[in-house]
C-alpha cells in the first residue's frame, strides 16, 4: 500500500470515530479540552505510525472536534520525557513517572492493571486499629452506668466519665469530634490511593516515605481520646503527615506532565501545616477547652483538605494550566481500594460487637433479680447486628460492575462516563465511611446501654441516622454507576418505593423517648432487609455473571467437541445481557 493511500486510511478512520462519538453525546465541554490536550500531544507519534501523516493531514472535522485521538499504552509513558523524570538531571538519583494520562485508556490493554500490593493492605491496618480506638473512645467519653468496665483497655479507675471530663455539659459533644477526627483520616488514606494510582515511584526512598507516612497516620490513631493534651498530639501527627506530603509530591515536581500537580498539592501541604503550627502556638488550654471548638477546628481542616482538591480540576479547566493539574485515575484500583475500604469499616462493625462489654450471659427466661436481661436478648441483639452489616455489604458490593468487566472495557463505570459522576461516586464514598462509622460506634454504645432501663436518644438516633446516610450513599452509587435497566417504568416504582423505605428510616428515630428502642431496631432492621429485596441492580449483576459462566461452560464444552473433532474453528461469543448493557465511555476523573 502507498504512503497516499495509508494517510487516506487513517484519517479516514479518524473521522469515523470523530463521527461515532458525536452520535453518541459522549463528550462535554470538559472532556473536549482533555482529548485535545491528549490530540496535541500525540501528533509526532500519529506522524511516526501513519507514514508521514502530521496533524495538517487530518481532516477539518478531526481538528475541529478533537473528539479523538491516537491512544497508547499506559505502560509506554516511561519512555516519554515529558512523563518521566529525566535519569540525566538530579545527579541521577530519582526514578519515576506518570502512571497514566488521558490518551491511555482506549486502546485495548490499555491501562496497566493496579492490583492492591501488601504495603497498602498493610497501611489499611492502621486505620482498622484507628477505627476501632475512636469507637471505643467514642463510648468511653460518655457517662457509664454502673457495673460496666472498660474491657479493653481493662481499668476504668483513671478514667473520667463525668462532665469534668467532657469540658462541657453535653456529654455527646466528642461524637462530632470523633466523626470530624475520622474525615481527616480518611482525607489521608484518599491521598495515599490516589498517589499510588497517579504515579509510580518504586525507589527506596519512596518505600521509606511510605513508611513515615504510616506512622504520622498510626501517630494520629494514638492520639484519639477526648482530652486537651491528645488534641495537640493529634495536630502534630497531621502537621508531621503534611511534612512527608510534601517531600513525597516533591519527586512529582520533576516530572514535566505532573509539575502544575506537584505545585498545587506542595502548596495545599505547606498552607496546612503552616495553619496547624500557628493554630498550636497560639491556644492554651482554657481557650480549647470547650469539644465544640475541636470540633470546628478539626472540620475546618477537612473541609479545607476536601475542597482543595476538588479545586484543583476547577481551576485547571478554567485558567488552561499547562500541564493541567489534573491526573486521571486508574479506575480498576481506586474501585478496588474503595471496596477494601468499605470492607474494613464493616469488619468494625463486626469488632464492636465482638469486643462489647456484655457481662453475663445467662440463658434464663425471666430477669434475673439485678434486673440484667435474658441472655436470649443479647444473643438475638448480636445477631441483628450483624445482619445489618452484613445488608449493608450485600447491597454495596452488588451495586458494583464486575471487577473483569472494569478492566476489559473502557465504559462501565462512574468514574468513566463524566466528571460529574465521578465526583458523585468518590463523594458518596466518604458518606459511606461516616456512616458505617457512626453504625459501629452506635452498636458499641448500644451494647454498653443494653440492659439498662432509661431511653437515650443516642441508642437510636445514632445507628438510626447512620443508616439513613449509609443508604443514601448505595443510592448515589447505582445512580452513578451506568446500568440500565430494560423495564424503566418498574424501575422508576422501585425508586419510589427506595424513597419511602428511606422516608420511614428518617422518621423512626425521632420516636426514641416514645417507642421502645428494640422495636424501632427492628423497623429499621426490616428497612434494610426491604431494599434488599429491591436491589435490581444487584440481581442483574448476579444474572450477568450466571451468564458469564454458563457461556465459559459452552465454550469449553464447543473446544472440547471440536478438538475431539479435529476442529479448529472458534465458537461464536454469546451477547451480554441487556439489562447490564454500559451507556458510555471517558477516562477516570472526578
Amino acid at each position: 500500500m502507498s504512503q497516499d493511500a495509508e494517510q487516506n486510511e487513517t484519517a479516514t478512520e479518524l473521522e469515523e470515530q470523530i463521527q461515532l462519538a458525536e452520535k453518541k453525546g459522549l463528550t462535554d465541554e470538559a472532556e473536549t479540552e482533555e482529548i485535545a490536550e491528549a490530540l496535541d500531544s500525540q501528533d509526532e507519534l500519529v506522524s511516526e505510525k501513519s507514514g508521514g501523516i502530521d496533524a495538517h493531514h487530518r481532516s477539518d472535522s478531526a481538528i475541529k472536534s478533537r473528539s479523538s485521538f491516537v491512544p497508547i499504552a499506559a505502560t509506554n509513558l516511561q519512555n516519554k520525557a515529558s512523563h518521566r523524570i529525566d535519569p540525566d538531571k538530579y545527579g541521577g538519583w530519582f526514578r519515576g513517572y506518570v502512571r497514566q494520562d488521558w490518551n491511555t485508556i482506549n486502546v485495548e490493554d490499555g491501562v496497566q492493571e493496579l492490583r492492591a500490593n501488601w504495603i497498602e493492605l498493610f497501611f489499611d491496618l492502621i486505620y482498622v486499629a484507628c477505627i476501632v480506638h475512636l469507637s471505643a473512645e467514642v463510648t468511653y467519653s460518655l457517662a457509664a452506668a454502673e457495673g460496666h468496665r472498660r474491657r479493653l483497655a481493662g481499668s476504668t479507675a483513671d478514667y473520667t466519665t463525668t462532665d469534668e471530663h467532657d469540658c462541657v455539659n453535653w456529654k455527646y459533644t466528642y461524637i462530632f469530634v470523633a466523626f470530624a477526627q475520622f474525615g481527616m483520616l480518611t482525607n489521608a488514606w484518599r491521598s495515599q490511593v490516589q498517589y499510588i494510582t497517579h504515579f509510580v515511584f518504586n525507589q527506596q526512598m519512596d518505600l521509606w516515605l511510605k513508611v513515615w507516612f504510616m506512622v504520622c497516620v498510626l501517630c494520629m490513631g494514638i492520639f484519639l481520646k477526648d482530652d486537651y493534651d491528645y488534641h495537640r498530639g493529634f495536630l502534630w501527627s497531621y502537621a508531621a503527615l503534611q511534612v512527608i506530603h510534601m517531600f513525597m509530591f516533591g519527586k512529582v515536581l520533576m516530572i514535566p506532565r505532573g509539575l502544575n500537580h506537584g505545585r498545587w498539592f506542595v502548596g495545599q501541604s505547606f498552607v496546612t501545616l503552616l495553619i496547624v503550627v500557628i493554630l498550636l502556638a497560639c491556644i492554651d488550654e482554657h481557650a480549647m477547652c470547650n469539644n465544640w471548638t475541636w470540633f470546628g477546628v478539626y472540620l475546618a481542616f477537612y473541609l479545607f483538605d476536601t475542597i482543595a482538591v476538588y479545586s484543583s480540576y476547577i481551576i485547571s479547566l478554567r485558567f488552561k494550566l499547562d500541564p493541567r493539574i489534573a491526573i486521571p485515575l486508574n479506575v480498576p484500583h481506586i474501585a478496588e481500594r474503595s471496596g477494601l475500604f468499605i470492607m474494613l469499616i464493616l469488619g468494625e462493625s463486626i469488632i464492636s460487637i465482638m469486643s462489647a462489654d456484655y457481662g453475663s450471659v445467662i440463658f434464663d427466661s425471666a430477669t434475673t433479680a439485678d434486673g440484667v436481661p435474658p441472655g436470649e436478648i443479647l444473643v438475638i441483639f448480636v445477631i441483628m447486628a450483624f445482619l445489618f452489616a452484613y445488608c449493608i455489604g450485600r447491597l454495596y458490593y452488588d451495586c458494583q460492575p464486575p471487577e473483569e468487566a472494569i478492566l476489559e472495557g473502557n465504559n462501565n463505570h462512574a468514574l468513566r462516563i463524566s466528571a460529574a459522576r465521578g465526583r458523585t461516586y468518590m463523594y458518596a464514598h466518604q458518606l459511606l465511611y461516616f456512616g458505617l462509622l457512626g453504625l459501629g460506634m452506635g452498636i458499641k454504645i448500644d451494647t454498653k446501654h443494653l440492659f439498662e432501663s432509661k431511653r437515650r436518644w443516642v441508642d437510636v438516633v445514632l445507628p438510626g441516622y447512620s443508616l439513613v446516610v449509609i443508604s443514601i450513599g448505595i443510592n448515589l452509587i447505582r445512580i452513578a454507576h451506568p446500568y440500565c435497566i430494560a423495564d424503566v417504568q418498574k424501575y422508576k416504582k422501585i425508586w419510589v418505593a427506595r424513597g419511602v423505605i428511606l422516608l420511614i428510616m428518617m422518621i423512626m428515630p425521632l420516636f426514641a423517648k416514645l417507642l421502645n428502642n428494640g422495636v424501632i431496631l427492628i423497623v429499621l432492621f426490616v428497612c434494610m432487609f426491604a431494599q434488599l429485596a429491591l436491589d435490581v441492580e444487584g440481581r442483574a449483576r448476579v444474572q450477568h455473571e450466571k451468564a458469564e459462566l454458563k457461556e465459559h461452560r459452552e465454550i469449553a464444552k464447543q473446544h472440547t467437541e471440536r478438538s475431539e473433532q479435529g476442529g479448529h474453528e472458534e465458537p461464536p461469543m454469546a451477547a451480554p445481557p441487556a439489562n447490564l448493557r454500559r451507556l458510555a465511555s471517558g477516562i477516570g476523573r472526578m
